[in-house]
C-alpha cells in the first residue's frame, strides 16, 4: 500500500512538468547513452526512467531534498533521432548544454 502511495506521489511530481515550458528544448549531436552518462556524473544521482516499448527515449529525474523532499527538483527527457538526440530539459539550460551542445 505505501508504495502504491509512493509511486502516485511521483507520478504526480513528474508531471507537474508537463504543465510547465522547458527551459532548455533543442537538438544535439551527442548521443543520447553519452549525454545521459554525463548528466548523471555531474549532478546528483538521478531517478532514470525507461520504457521497454520506447528504447530511443529516457526520463532523468532529480528528487527534491531538503525542503522540497518528496518533489521533484529537475527533469530531462532525451529522445534519440538517428545521429541526434532531441533534449527537452526542466533544468538550467546551462548544465544540459555542458553535456548536450546544441548544434
Amino acid at each position: 500500500m505505501i508504495l502504491f502511495a509512493i509511486v502516485a506521489l511521483l507520478e504526480g511530481q513528474v508531471a507537474k512538468f508537463e504543465a510547465k515550458q522547458p527551459l532548455a528544448d533543442y537538438e544535439t549531436s551527442a548521443k543520447m547513452e553519452d549525454v545521459e552518462r554525463c548528466l548523471i556524473s555531474v549532478l546528483a544521482p538521478p531517478q532514470v526512467y525507461r520504457q521497454p516499448d520506447r528504447p530511443k527515449e529516457v526520463m532523468i529525474v532529480w528528487p527534491g531534498t531538503g525542503l522540497s523532499a518528496g518533489s521533484a527538483a529537475g527533469r530531462v527527457d532525451l529522445t534519440s533521432r538517428g545521429s541526434r538526440t532531441h533534449v527537452r530539459a526542466w533544468i538550467a539550460k546551462s548544465i544540459v548544454l555542458g553535456c548536450a551542445p546544441a548544434i
